[in-house]
């Protein structure tokens, strides 16, 4: 049987990760299964080529800068100028963000590009939306050549197929993964502190700091630093960033329990570290968000603690009652730990990812 060929756009650079050889544990998510495919009869491959410097990518950030002004949109020609031969010679081109998504339809509508298109939808919708103007009639007609969309949330892909004008057929839910392997229950002894993690911007400090006020609870948030701008930190909260994936693991193992407070849209509930702290079997109190609401197979106060994005006084009373009942908090990371292993291993999502590929190809 003929392998097929796939080539991936990804909006950083990864070769650094593989030669530090990460990718085999800690930073599955990153590559979205390219280290995987080989076990499915499909050859893989990438490019960071696009992030150095050079006279073709000065070029082709200036075409960038063009379109992103026209389209108000972040946009990268950069990887599919450079990589246009291996594009060519591929089967299928995987763009992992909507930097390559959208010139990649671009391409497409033009029949610059003729190969099929895998778009992985990560917040799209919401910036869609945001600047939902004339342009949109031109983007429902270049996203009906993408061969398929797939969105890590539920309300996401609801809201593209509404906003694009595109039936189930060509957007599809995808729930995400993590690496049950790598994020696996340790003997390390909890210590006294509550944990919270994420970087993107999504994530609601503010409300998580109000909701701390006047209790004696130690905690310890992990995120970068643009999200604790102007935002009041008492003494018995500490703030790290940029923690290794291996320092990261053991602050999970170590908290009584994680608090993922996420201000409400269709596509983060803190999905990843979400997954990664029900690996490790820990009680989660997560904002009940639209891009987690269906698909992921969470049941409040069973394998989770499901509280309402930006009410201080539930996440109040969700921490107090945590904290005050360490058997719930083991019960609840128990059910989550079994919840990870049933739906969200990821090897189910490379098998789902290889079954949208093998879709798109015949």
């Amino acid at each position: 049987m003929k392998k097929i060929r796939i080539f991936y756009l990804y909006p950083l650079p990864r070769s650094e990760i593989l030669r530090e050889g990460t990718i085999n544990f800690a930073r599955k998510s990153l590559f979205y299964g390219l280290d995987c495919l080989y076990k499915h009869n499909i050859k893989a491959d990438y490019s960071d080529n696009g992030f150095r410097s050079g006279y073709i990518p000065f070029l082709a950030r200036k075409l960038s800068a063009f379109f992103q002004i026209f389209f108000d949109f972040p946009i990268d020609f950069s990887h599919i100028i450079i990589s246009f031969r291996k594009i060519l010679k591929s089967d299928i081109i995987f763009a992992t963000s909507q930097r390559q998504g959208l010139p990649l339809a671009l391409l497409k509508y033009f029949k610059i590009i003729r190969k099929p298109i895998v778009f992985c939808s990560i917040g799209f919708s919401e910036l869609l939306k945001e600047r939902f103007n004339a342009n949109i009639v031109f983007f429902r007609k270049i996203f009906k050549c993408t061969d398929k969309i797939i969105c890590y949330g539920w309300q996401e892909k609801e809201d593209l197929k509404t906003l694009l004008n595109l039936d189930d057929k060509k957007v599809k839910f995808f729930p995400f993964g993590v690496d049950t392997d790598f994020f696996t229950p340790s003997n390390i002894e909890t210590k006294d502190f509550i944990l919270s993690v994420g970087n993107d911007n999504k994530r609601d400090y503010q409300t998580l700091l109000l909701a701390m006020r006047g209790l004696s609870i130690n905690l310890l948030i992990i995120t970068a630093p643009e999200n604790m701008e102007g935002l009041i930190v008492s003494e018995n909260i500490k703030v790290y960033y940029r923690v290794p994936y291996i320092q990261l693991k053991e602050f999970y193992s170590q908290s009584r329990f994680v608090i993922l407070p996420v201000k409400d849209n269709s596509y983060s509930g803190g999905t990843t570290t979400l997954l990664e702290a029900m690996a490790l079997a820990k009680a989660v109190i997560v904002s009940y968000t639209g891009g987690i609401k269906k698909g992921y197979h969470l049941r409040h106060n069973g394998n989770c603690f499901l509280v309402t994005p930006g009410n201080v006084e539930e996440l109040k009373e969700a921490i107090q009652y945590l904290y005050s009942h360490p058997e719930e908090c083991f019960r609840i990371g128990s059910n989550a730990r079994r919840s990870v292993e049933v739906h969200n291993s990821w090897n189910i999502y490379v098998n789902r990812l290889v079954g949208i590929f093998k879709e798109v190809y015949k």
